[in-house]
């Protein structure tokens, strides 16, 4: 199945969609965002403890959100929780309207060994590529080259940041192909025109006598230039294809390296490289392919010795498809 987004294929397993891998980025972003959707909301700790059912009355709008407790309070109730000796440890979230940043991220709960439920991920294992739990590593990874995982989130992120610069470069060099593709455009159109001119003045001179001939011509012309222009398109829609893959990629991997904590760094920093190789393999085959030269020109007839009394259009007239290969 391939995915909406960047168009990369992937297999969905026999058990059904929930047992894909799970995307703890994403998941974090989803909960942090709705965290911070709960702004203005009416704080249900103050509705709970009033005696009408109108938030309006009873209730304050939310302004803070306790991770421990997994409540959205306001005010008066964030300055209790802080206050209470059972609750002022807590990890709390002033709301605002500031963006999501990676120290919001990393206020989340770490993500947990799938294996070893209660057990954080903070271990990662550089031959074998994963993040993996203390109890993992001893069982299964304690002889191979290991790092701490924000260290190693550390040197990940540099390299996802570097990525964003390739990216960069592959967009600049299909929109300098995509221009060149329009001015290429422009000059078949311009002498396609010009030769429909001189057909047309051949036409008026001859009236009559040559209008069938002057059909056949200008129905060649129109198919020469029906084909340059499919071909044209066609490497046209498979660079905008380009562009807009390696655009989302830039886009995601963008705010991804910028806020993504260091276990989701980790944890997805080899596919994204992956994903980039592949880019970058589609981004060279665009850029290697050359348009065919637009070669025809048009010769008036000898009208004592020709056949057709109008002239002749010399040039091409086989219609050439090419295929850019896609990979996903």
């Amino acid at each position: 199945m391939e995915c909406p987004c960047c168009e990369k294929t992937f297999s969905i397993p026999h058990e059904g969609f929930a047992k894909l891998q799970k995307h703890f980025f994403i998941e974090k972003l989803v909960t942090l965002t709705n965290i911070l959707k709960t702004k203005g909301e009416y704080c249900n700790e103050c509705r709970e403890e009033g005696e009408s059912s109108s938030p309006a009355t009873q209730a304050s709008p939310v302004t803070s959100y306790c991770f421990s407790c997994s409540l959205p309070l306001c005010v008066d109730c964030y300055k209790h929780h802080k206050r209470s000796r059972l609750t002022k440890s807590h990890k709390m979230l002033v709301i605002d309207n500031q963006a999501i940043t990676a120290e919001r991220m990393e206020m989340l709960a770490s993500a947990k060994c799938e294996q070893h439920k209660d057990e954080e991920l903070k271990i990662y294992c550089i031959d074998c590529k994963i993040s993996t739990c203390l109890l993992c590593y001893i069982d299964s990874h304690q002889t191979h080259n290991r790092s701490d995982i924000k260290i190693a989130a550390q040197g990940h992120r540099k390299q996802l940041f570097e990525d964003i610069g390739v990216a960069y470069t592959c967009v600049n060099t299909v929109q300098r192909q995509n221009r060149e593709l329009e001015n290429s455009q422009r000059k078949i159109e311009d002498k396609i025109r010009a030769m429909r001119n001189q057909v047309e003045k051949r036409r008026s001179e001859l009236k009559k006598l040559v209008d069938v001939h002057a059909n056949v011509f200008i129905g060649q012309l129109d198919s020469l230039r029906k084909a340059k222009l499919n071909e044209i398109e066609k490497a046209r829609e498979d660079i905008n294809r380009n562009i807009n893959c390696l655009e989302s990629f830039k886009s995601y991997v963008t705010e991804f390296a910028e806020i993504a904590d260091a276990i989701d760094i980790c944890q997805d920093v080899n596919s994204l490289n992956e994903r980039l190789t592949e880019l970058k393999t589609i981004n060279e085959n665009i850029t290697q392919h050359q348009l065919s030269p637009l070669t025809v020109s048009f010769w008036k007839s000898d009208f004592s010795s020709c056949r057709n009394i109008l002239g002749t259009i010399q040039g091409e007239f086989t219609i050439y498809y090419f295929f850019i290969t896609t990979l996903n």
